[in-house]
């Protein structure tokens, strides 16, 4: 069963289920759980499962089943980090401005010179674990010094990246930062030594 929205989810359609994939934005807590008598597992196609009351889910005899622990596949899906790295290239060289004075009419290279080639920019990455990785590879292509900060003692996957002691000293010493950290299940921002407020 397919539904056009998720709010399409009646109860008969509900309890005539065997398996989930809920929406990432759609909410399946303990109230939306109860309406599944039959199903036996819930999946999400994402490296969590934030949307998911994942312990009451499981108190009810139901499998959880998300993407985390999928190391070898997740090395494959790289559209978040190009999505990142396209990010960059946006802001730093202004296209959204760009492309509305070239749709119109209007181009005159001296007002969109970039005041920084990428080769002489430094790229901070917060957390060079999977995503975190290949965006720095991807600056390390564009020739720039490449920095992380992470408060974990595992070496990034990426050779030739220099470590900042502190999330303060990368973000001082940086023109681009990224983030690219698991935010905690409370919340807290504490694993990264994060100010809060």
């Amino acid at each position: 069963v397919r539904l056009q929205s998720p709010d399409d989810d009646t109860p008969a359609i509900m309890d005539s289920l065997d398996g989930l994939i809920p929406p990432l934005n759609y909410l399946y807590g303990k109230e939306k759980i109860d309406t599944l008598n039959g199903l036996k597992v819930m999946g999400s196609n994402c490296t969590g499962a934030p949307h998911i009351d994942v312990e009451y889910a499981k108190s009810k005899g139901i499998k959880v089943m998300y993407l985390r622990e999928e190391k070898a596949f997740l090395k494959t899906i790289t559209s978040t980090a190009e999505l990142t790295w396209a990010l960059v290239m946006a802001i730093t060289r202004r296209l959204p401005a760009v492309c509305d004075a070239v749709c119109g009419g209007r181009w005159n290279r001296y007002d969109w010179a970039s005041p920084r080639m990428m080769s002489r920019m430094v790229l901070g990455i917060v957390g060079p674990g999977r995503l975190g990785s290949m965006v720095a590879r991807y600056g390390k292509v564009f020739d720039m010094t490449v920095r992380y900060y992470t408060p974990s003692t595992i070496p990034p996957e990426v050779e030739g990246l220099e470590r900042a002691e502190s999330l303060e000293e990368l973000v001082s010493t940086c023109d681009i930062v990224s983030l690219h950290s698991h935010l905690p299940a409370d919340g807290a921002a504490a694993d990264l030594d994060v100010p809060r407020g």
